[in-house]
């Protein structure tokens, strides 16, 4: 895949429904198989999930920083433009 040892964060972007979700599964799996990256520091955060229904995107990243981190559905974040 192309970018994956680039250091910037990269936005995985598309109409509903066309495979963004499974191609952010694909990424995680062959980071764990083909990287050696423990699946402990890869952090897959959905954030269409209640759990995540009240935090900003200040104290989602006090709570995950140093991690290796696969957002999706990111603007349900109150704030995640600031």
């Amino acid at each position: 895949m192309a970018y994956m040892d680039i250091l910037f964060a990269k936005i995985l972007t598309g109409v509903r429904r066309c495979g963004k979700s499974t191609i952010l599964k694909m990424i995680m799996e062959k980071l764990k198989t083909k990287r050696n990256v423990p699946a402990e520091r890869i952090i897959n955060c959905c954030f269409d999930s209640m759990e995540y229904e009240d935090m900003t995107a200040k104290q989602i990243y006090a709570h995950l920083k140093e991690q290796l981190l696969m957002f999706n559905m990111a603007q349900k974040v109150r704030n995640i433009e600031v």
